[in-house]
């Protein structure tokens, strides 16, 4: 059966009343296997029944299925992407808490170090395992890659990191650096695009007048000493930064949202600009 299939036969036992366990799994597969295709019937429908205070029962349901464990598995550790699409997102961000704090009051206790490293992403062990290598994977790739490509990562990062962050002794410095990169690349996207209306705003200066030495090497000259000023207070912050204490994880917790807000603003703006730049274009 598709996904639009089960999608519509759970929209109409759901308004029937009737909506069973088979049926509850059936959605659930279904939508395990269409989570490579990034489809949000299943997200739609479940994050619906989670508005609903009403059918507070069919969540029950929901939360009692294994399969969800295994569709939140392949979202968070293999289609991060989809998180993009803000139907999974909500879904995952309502039912991810709930699946975690199952999972943690029926498994044995672990290793708060996550050095166990199994259980998948709703396991303490395997939530502090898939946040580190997560973050050391943002740091890495927020300084170069588009803004749109980090949201989907940024997102699963969110979601991770207050599980990982209750089951580790302190918070990993991975997640610091994460967020310190995320936001960076949130400041250096904004001065790019405040900067470019100021591109032509040199031509109205005065020209100065080149002497043998000249006006023009001794611009040159200072652009020389504040260079080598900028840098070395660069190199300063970023010894600073390599040797500060790892951040409370309520503030780094903040952080990490802050950045996740920004990035699916700056995606949906540039989303909304590039239909405009496309129409301008003889």
């Amino acid at each position: 059966m598709s996904a639009l299939s089960t999608d519509t036969c759970c929209r109409v036992a759901r308004s029937q009343r009737c909506m069973s366990e088979q049926l509850v799994l059936l959605s659930a597969l279904c939508a395990l296997e269409a989570v490579p295709l990034k489809f949000n019937y299943f997200a739609a429908f479940w994050r619906d029944v989670a508005n609903t205070p009403a059918d507070a029962k069919l969540e029950e349901m929901l939360l009692e299925c294994s399969v969800v464990t295994e569709y939140v598995d392949a979202v968070l550790l293999d289609e991060r992407d989809s998180l993009e699409d803000p139907a999974i997102y909500e879904f995952m961000q309502h039912y991810y808490p709930k699946l975690c704090a199952l999972a943690s009051s029926s498994d044995a206790p672990e290793s708060p170090s996550g050095s166990g490293g199994g259980g998948g992403a709703t396991s303490g062990a395997g939530a502090v395992c898939a946040a580190v290598a997560l973050a050391e994977e943002l740091a890495a790739a927020a300084a170069r890659a588009p803004l749109g490509a980090l949201l989907g990562r940024a997102r699963a990062l969110a979601l991770l990191a207050p599980h990982a962050l209750a089951h580790a002794h302190e918070p990993p410095l991975a997640l610091q650096h994460a967020a310190q990169a995320l936001q960076q690349r949130l400041l250096r996207a904004a001065e790019e695009e405040n900067s470019e209306p100021e591109t032509g705003a040199g031509a109205s200066e005065p020209a100065r007048c080149p002497s043998r030495d000249g006006s023009d090497a001794e611009a040159d000259a200072e652009g020389d000493v504040d260079g080598d000023e900028a840098g070395s207070e660069a190199a300063a912050d970023a010894d600073e930064s390599a040797e500060e204490e790892p951040a409370p994880r309520g503030g780094l917790l903040a952080r990490l949202t802050l950045a996740v807000h920004a990035l699916a603003a700056a995606t949906a703006t540039a989303a909304t600009a590039a239909p405009d730049l496309c129409d301008a274009q003889p």
